[in-house]
C-alpha cells in the first residue's frame, strides 16, 4: 500500500519549514536539527528540490535555500515527482517497467486500486506547499550541549 518515502517525508517537513519563513534564506542544517532530520538527507534532499525549481539556492557565508516560489503554487505532486523522479504508486503493476504480475489474470483487486491511485494523484495534485501551513509546525526541544 501507499507508504511516503523517507525523502518525500524529508521535502514536506522541509517545505513546510520554508513555507512558514517565506523569503529566509535556511541552511539544510537549520530544518534538519528543528524538526529532528538527519543532516546528509535533509542536504540531498534540499539540493534535489532546488534542482527541480522549487527552492533555489543561496551560495556564499550566509547561504542555504530558499523558496523560489510561492506556497499555494508548489503542488505536492510536483514535490514527490521532484524528489522521486516519479508518481508513487500503490501498486506494482501500475508502474512502469514493473516485472510481469503472476496474479494479474486472476487479479480482482487492481482496478479498485488503480481508481483508488487516480484519486490519490487528483489529491497530491491540488494540494499545495500552503497546505502543510495549515498543521502546527514542529518545534523539538534540543538539548543545549551543558
Amino acid at each position: 500500500m501507499l507508504r511516503l518515502t523517507k525523502k518525500i517525508e524529508y521535502a514536506l517537513f522541509a517545505l513546510q519549514y520554508m513555507a512558514a519563513r517565506l523569503g529566509t534564506v535556511i541552511t539544510s542544517k537549520e530544518i534538519a536539527d528543528c524538526c529532528g532530520l538527519s543532516v546528509e538527507l535533509t542536504a540531498k534532499v534540499l539540493s534535489s528540490l532546488a534542482r527541480g525549481g522549487i527552492l533555489r539556492a543561496v551560495h556564499g557565508v550566509h547561504g542555504g535555500y530558499i523558496l523560489d516560489r510561492m506556497p499555494e503554487s508548489i503542488s505536492l505532486a510536483e514535490v514527490v515527482r521532484t524528489v522521486e523522479g516519479h508518481t508513487v504508486r500503490l501498486v506494482q503493476c501500475e508502474e512502469e517497467g514493473s516485472e510481469p504480475c503472476y496474479v494479474e489474470p486472476r487479479c480482482t483487486i487492481r482496478s479498485p486500486l488503480v481508481m483508488l491511485q487516480s484519486e490519490i494523484e487528483r489529491i497530491f495534485e491540488q494540494m499545495t506547499v500552503a497546505h502543510l501551513l495549515d498543521s502546527p509546525l514542529v518545534q523539538l526541544e534540543l538539548p543545549d550541549g551543558s
